[in-house]
């Protein structure tokens, strides 16, 4: 059945030849209308392209994945129609290399096809976060350094001024955090030289002329106009209410605000302000002090009063000279640390490239780089051959999610479109109203500027179009949401004016619910200032209190409640229709699981922290701690009271009363656990073992070392038996997983490794518990408001709405403004005075304002995931504003029935006052000052016995199912077969047997490498030999950094072997003459590590680590002679990778027949000679064994790595169809070949 598109659906798929702007509100089909379009413009049966031809972007790679499975489903079903389309067979098959993908995903296709242009290796690699953060850590160190070994007096006042305490954690934190924000720039070092210029206004008529300062008075007047008209309107209704006389004071309030919006310029303002007075309000005596018109006159005057005085506080508080003068204060500050900013940009860059790493932002400015050039201002904005050549093969290009993009990805998308040429085909889809993610730059004001710029008309160049219609929710859920959002969305906080047009407008269809009162919007307060509540006093208990009046909430829905099932048919509701988001869970997430698991509810929640909290995990880390330096008493101390060394609390005093004293002095833990060792057995087993870990660590690599303690220790099977033993072995796995990662990254070592996890805590780095749970488990979700995006649920509980809004990013040591730039307190060091300048007041009204506008965004967003019922739970602890709201719900019923619908409906509508949304610390705050009528959203004051029957409800529930199971279990075996046909089919699930389990312990690949320490490990198992004398790795010496005397860091074991055949893979044997001397043959080699050092294929560190004889040795070989001819001969091959199966009963004997297992690996080098292949690999490994003349054993090398060769061969010969004649092993180390 084909779908019937509304009208502004069909105009959204069928424009053509624009760049289209499509605001879809929430629920409106965007991603359904967006998969339409693409189809269209693919079957156009007149210019029809080829999906490869259109560029769309989405925000994540589920989005894209899922947008790239409904279009190869679409396929998929017209080619059943019709078969023979060829057209539609070439599309599936370019549907795979589409693009189709994420912002990052089309940068790295452009790095890929340009790399040459900005001379990037190709084999870069992503960098995964705790990486960059410990490189960050470490060339942020280094760089400080320098700095006070320079000593430069701007550096040192501005690291006293800034960071004067023991440590230079603000300073790095500034540093860190200017960076951050800089990089999201297309152009951060114009960026950060215009932060520098703002401060160059060195006199009254250069600050005068700057647009900051002009925005800023502009701003105020608005505020003081506003404040006007309030005392205005109370005054007015004072006077119809009480007379003139009653209200002379507000009449005089009025002049004289209005003869302060009266002045012309910022000083005549500071003065007119400085002698602002109110006068005081008396009420006459006929008026009585509880009626609420005056009630109403006296709280709105008292607010304007506030407001007012905000105002001359932040802003006219001091004359222009004095803000001239903190300009004076604040500039060489702010050189110096823009200077700071940019040399640690280049520092960090450069470690990068020498690592040959990348993160997610590079990719951006490396494609940006690409596909822009410099104009005269340094702004990347001329187009390269590169960006005309991509806007050529791309049709359109389509951006979902627009309202989340930056100005460094709209320049990207931008330079690969049409526009400059004429051609407009840009298709950009968002919502304003979702756009939630400030956090990771995301700029709303572009989709904003689009969205106020581009028109309805078709025929334009650049059309915007509308989408309202809801196809998600029930109507209930739509006028609440509609409700609120048209008092509280208002364009001077966010942007946004909520209107007709922003109206989210019912277009689903629901059956008629089972109870009419099931659809209707809830508000569910907790008033803490009543008994009992207010005698939960920690915050924790609060939240456990409103999690409760949740659950409470959740067994009375699930008692009978019937939800939309399959065919519009009502079926009764499952926990897994039931969500519960929270603005943030980072603190409350576990709370709320356990008072609901507590209530009897399944749930869990979806948490991206609280990884390394978990006690198994600082258990095993802690012992980690201990093996790379036993002398840590908190580590020590933690894991002696943990099941590794089973003591407790008597234990531990005991080791301290009795560990000894030295001079006096209390000796460390690890010296107290030694002296007693010997008198007590767990004492001494936990060292032995302690000490045959730390001997272990050198050799062995991080993640084996944790599975051997997991396993030696038996902590692994005690955590595994804890309560949630699954969830904790699933976190331990991770451990592992994490462990591996890390040994991928640049870093190396049990040191590092520590290090590496600890500055991943330092800059709130986590990863969140593993996830057992499946969409498919019936269990209530917690989830955060953004994890919730692009999700729906039955029914949604929005709860702790009365927590206070988060305002870090207002009050940080530095602030940092798109346009604003950077705001700093001035700070004196020798006064010891620290205050806000009046820029930095100003930059923070601007971002109060923005992330205002970001909270409402995010309520929106939370509001509108919900199908079918929405409840929304905070907790208030000002009683006044609870009365209120339910005063003005009294009122609006009192007025419908007194039929004053237009006096209600022009309270509805009119919007809240912005200083007022201003000075509001909580969503719900909010929802109660915009309350609207009850039959949109009823308003639940929750009472304390409502929670209490909940709870006896529940345990009287759990007593009767455990009575009648206690019956059970006392009846006769047979009579416990109620239904034979289940006692068969139960009894044949108990006796099912898996019949691939061996299988399933099977990798499905292997490396080579791998392949050959499996052989030497089952070698060794029948020698009896230890492991260390095969897998010993050359050891490394980690000496400090200041003792080696040299910033070169010597390359040892794997990192030399790496860049020895790096260098042999590069070599150009043509450069060197046959027959040449031994002087030439070094020269040859002098020349090409030159070579190689100029075109950055090797690093400085790389070419500190080479020894130049050993590369002439090679040359001067029998098997480097033959190398040079076959180079020569063009029949040299080097770096040749594989993959390749075989059987696995070749690589363990005790996998079952049949089975085959693919093996990887890359063969150095190999040559043509005589119809045959000779084989070739390098060796650097140091040869321990001794022949009977005590001389390197190559035996050695030859037992250790045939298997490998053979492997090779194997390979070489399966690829080329050519047999392998000859394999040999270059050793480094010994200068010779050894011929296999």
């Amino acid at each position: 059945m084909a779908t019937k598109w509304t009208d502004e659906q069909e105009r959204v798929i069928s424009q053509r030849n624009s760049d289209l702007l499509v605001s879809a509100a929430a629920g409106s089909g965007k991603t359904a209308v967006l998969v339409e379009r693409i189809m269209q413009l693919v079957m156009d049966p007149v210019s029809p392209m080829d999906i490869d031809q259109l560029l769309v972007v989405t925000f994540t790679r589920a989005a894209a994945g899922e947008m790239k499975e409904r279009i190869g489903a679409k396929f998929a079903a017209l080619l059943e129609e019709d078969p023979e389309n060829d057209h539609l067979q070439q599309q599936g098959v370019l549907l795979h290399h589409a693009l189709i993908t994420t912002i990052d995903g089309f940068c790295t296709h452009v790095i890929q096809n340009y790399f040459q242009r900005i001379g990037l290796d190709p084999g870069y690699r992503i960098a995964e976060e705790g990486e960059l953060s410990l490189l960050r850590g470490q060339v942020l160190d280094d760089l400080l350094e320098e700095e006070y070994a320079e000593a430069s007096p701007e550096f040192l006042r501005l690291a006293q001024a800034y960071a004067p305490g023991k440590t230079d954690r603000a300073l790095e934190e500034m540093i860190l955090d200017i960076y951050s924000y800089a990089m999201s720039d297309p152009d951060p070092e114009v960026w950060l030289s215009e932060c520098v210029k703002v401060y160059d206004a060195k006199t009254e008529e250069d600050l005068q002329h700057t647009g900051w300062f002009r925005e800023m008075m502009g701003d105020a007047m608005a505020v003081l106009r506003l404040q006007t008209d309030r005392m205005r309107e109370i005054a007015e209704e004072g006077v119809k209410a009480f007379g003139d006389a009653a209200c002379k004071t507000l009449v005089a309030d009025i002049e004289m605000l209005e003869a302060l919006g009266e002045a012309t310029d910022y000083q005549a303002c500071a003065d007119a302000f400085a002698s602002l007075k109110f006068g005081t309000l008396r009420r006459a005596k006929d008026i009585q002090a509880e009626d609420s018109r005056w009630v109403k006159i006296t709280t709105v005057r008292d607010d304007v009063k506030k407001q007012v005085k905000e105002l001359q506080k932040n802003t006219f508080g001091n004359n222009i000279g004095a803000i001239v003068r903190e300009f004076e204060i604040l500039r060489p500050y702010v050189q110096e640390l823009v200077r700071l900013v940019l040399r640690f940009r280049e520092a960090f860059s450069a470690e990068k490239r020498k690592k040959n790493i990348a993160d997610f932002n590079d990719l951006e400015h490396f494609a940006l780089e690409i596909l822009l050039d410099k104009d005269e201002d340094g702004r990347r904005t001329l187009r390269t051959d590169a960006a005309k050549e991509l806007a050529e093969s791309f049709r359109e290009v389509m951006i979902d999610e627009y309202q989340d993009s930056n100005f460094l990805q709209e320049r990207i998308l931008k330079a690969v479109s049409g526009d400059e040429d004429g051609r407009f085909n840009r298709f950009m889809v968002g919502d304003m109203k979702q756009s939630i993610y400030a956090f990771r730059m995301a700029r709303p004001e572009l989709f904003l500027e689009k969205f106020n710029t581009y028109f309805p008309d078709p025929e334009s160049t650049q059309v915007r179009i509308d989408l309202t219609r809801n196809f998600r929710s029930r109507k209930e859920v739509l006028d609440s949401s509609n409700a609120l959002f048209r008092r509280l969305m208002i364009p001077e906080v966010g942007g946004i004016r909520y209107d007709d047009k922003a109206f989210l407008n019912y277009k689903a269809s629901y059956p008629e619910p089972a109870d009419p009162s099931f659809p209707q919007t809830e508000l569910l307060v907790i008033n803490r200032e009543e008994e009992p509540f207010s005698s939960y006093k920690s915050s924790e208990e609060r939240m456990e209190l409103e999690a409760a009046a949740v659950a409470a909430k959740i067994r009375r829905l699930m008692a009978g409640t019937l939800v939309r099932g399959e065919g519009d048919e009502l079926r009764p509701l499952r926990y897994r229709d039931i969500v519960v988001l929270l603005r943030s869970a980072k603190r409350w997430g576990k709370v709320w699981v356990k008072i609901l698991q507590e209530a009897g509810i399944p749930c869990y929640a979806l948490s991206g922290e609280g990884f390394f909290d978990t006690i198994e995990i600082a258990t095993v880390l802690n012992y980690l701690r201990l093996i790379d330096n036993p002398r840590q008493d908190i580590p020590l101390a933690a894991v002696l009271r943990s099941p590794i060394a089973g003591l407790d609390d008597e234990d531990l005093a005991w080791i301290r009363a009795k560990g000894g004293m030295e001079e006096g002095k209390v000796p460390l833990l690890y010296d107290a656990v030694l002296a007693l060792a010997e008198q007590d057995e767990k004492l001494r087993k936990f060292v032995e073992q302690l000490d045959d870990f730390r001997a272990r660590a050198p050799r062995t690599e991080v993640h084996e070392l944790i599975r051997k303690v997991l396993e030696k220790t038996g902590y692994g099977e005690w955590a595994a038996a804890m309560p949630a033993g699954e969830q904790r072995e699933a976190n331990l796995k991770m451990l592992i997983e994490k462990a591996v990662d890390y040994e991928k990254t640049s870093y190396h070592g049990l040191f590092n490794f520590i290090r590496y996890i600890d500055r991943l805590k330092k800059y709130s780095v986590d990863y969140g518990e593993v996830n057992l749970n499946s969409e498919a488990d019936d269990t209530v979700r917690i989830m955060t408001i953004h994890q919730s995006k692009g999700l729906q649920f039955p029914v949604v509980f929005v709860s702790a709405l009365g927590s206070e809004f988060n305002k870090a990013d207002t009050t940080k040591a530095v602030l940092r403004h798109a346009s604003l730039g950077l705001g700093l307190k001035v700070s004196d060091p020798e006064k010891r005075v620290q205050y806000p300048s009046v820029y930095r007041r100003v930059m923070q009204s601007h971002m109060k304002k923005q992330m205002y506008g970001e909270e409402l965004r995010v309520l929106y967003v939370a509001l509108t995931r919900a199908e079918e019922k929405l409840i929304l739970t905070g907790q208030v602890s000002d009683s006044e504003k609870l009365t209120a709201a339910v005063a003005m719900q009294n009122n609006f019923r009192m007025k419908r029935e007194s039929g004053q619908d237009e006096t209600v409906e022009r309270m509805l509508a009119s919007p809240m006052d912005f200083t007022a949304l201003l000075s509001a610390k909580t969503f719900l705050e909010m929802i109660l000052a915009v309350i609207p009528e009850e039959k949109d959203m009823k308003l639940h004051v929750v009472e304390a016995g409502e929670l209490a029957a909940g709870e006896v409800s529940e345990k009287m529930q759990r007593s009767a199912v455990l009575e009648e199971i206690s019956g059970l279990a006392k009846l006769p075996e047979e009579k416990k077969i109620f239904d034979p046909e289940v006692n068969r089919m139960m009894k044949e699930v108990r006796a099912f047997s898996y019949p691939y389990e061996e299988q399933a312990k099977m990798p499905a690949k292997l490396t080579v490498t791998e392949i050959k320490k499996r052989a030497q490990r089952t070698e060794l198992q029948e020698d009896e030999l230890p492991a260390a004398a095969v897998f010993e790795p050359e050891e490394e010496e980690l000496i400090p950094k200041f003792l080696r005397g040299t910033d070169e860091e010597e390359k040892t074991g794997a990192s030399r072997g790496t860049v020895y055949h790096h260098f042999l893979e590069c070599l150009d044997y043509g450069k060197l003459r046959p027959g040449a001397t031994e002087e030439e043959r070094t020269a040859f080699v002098e020349a090409e590590r030159k070579r190689m050092l100029e075109k950055g294929l090797m690093t400085r560190e790389d070419d500190a680590c080479m020894y130049t004889p050993d590369f002439v040795r090679f040359l001067a070989c029998g098997l480097g002679q033959r190398m040079k001819a076959a180079s020569d001969a063009g029949t040299l091959h080097r770096e040749q990778p594989f993959v390749m199966d075989i059987p696995a009963k070749d690589i363990d004997s005790q996998w079952p027949e049949g089975e085959n297992i693919l093996v990887q690996g890359t063969i150095d080098a190999y040559f043509s000679e005589e119809g045959k292949y000779v084989l070739v690999d390098y060796k650097t490994d140091r040869i321990h064994s001794l022949d009977a003349e005590g001389n390197p054993d190559e035996r050695e090398l030859v037992e250790k790595y045939h298997k490998q060769l053979e492997y090779y061969a194997a390979a070489l010969t399966r690829i080329t169809g050519t047999e392998v004649g000859e394999m040999y092993i270059y050793s480094v180390r010994l200068g010779r070949e050894i011929k296999l």
